[in-house]
């Protein structure tokens, strides 16, 4: 089931001695909807959305670079992704080719970025259509970094969080 939601978080801010609440809102033209799945059925729903946006430019976020790697050896081998251009990007990287991975995401119209939250904040990918969140993360500041790497500069994107359905209480603080 995919459902179209708004975000806000809210944290406090430390630096201001009242402690004031700041506040994170996701970007106007984005169309942020969260995936409710059953976890042996995540992998058939990521090709799915792959499939569904395949002319698009795509980041995918997981929890850990181990989870990077193995996606980034079982994606190329599903026959319905032949012709998918896949990039994988992790903190475990050389610096050296963490920079190639992301220059070469970034020169391509459409392309696939699998990538921990190493690629969350600080970098300006230019035309990222979309978010798909596999994993979601611990942080709901990390949330708002993710989906912030699409919809920019005026432009429409769209962010895909999965979920479990026995996690949507955990879910309630995004």
């Amino acid at each position: 089931m995919r459902v179209e939601v708004q975000a806000e978080t809210k944290s406090l801010n430390e630096s201001s001695s009242s402690q004031q609440l700041a506040s994170s809102r996701t970007p106007s033209g984005l169309h942020l909807e969260y995936l409710q799945c059953e976890a042996e059925k995540k992998p058939s729903q990521l090709v799915d959305l792959l499939i569904e946006n395949k002319s698009k430019k795509i980041i995918i976020y997981f929890m850990t670079c181990a989870c990077v790697d193995y996606w980034g050896v079982v994606l190329p081998r599903r026959a319905y992704l032949k012709g998918f251009t896949l990039i994988s990007l992790h903190g475990k990287m050389k610096q050296i080719a963490r920079e190639k991975a992301l220059a070469s995401f970034a020169s391509l119209s459409s392309s696939v970025l699998l990538c921990t939250d190493v690629a969350a904040c600080g970098l300006d990918i230019p035309g990222v259509d979309c978010i798909i969140q596999y994993d979601p993360p611990q942080d709901p500041n990390v949330f708002v970094h993710r989906v912030g790497r699409t919809a920019r500069m005026g432009r429409e994107g769209t962010a895909i969080v999965f979920f479990y359905y026995q996690r949507r209480k955990s879910m309630q603080n995004f």
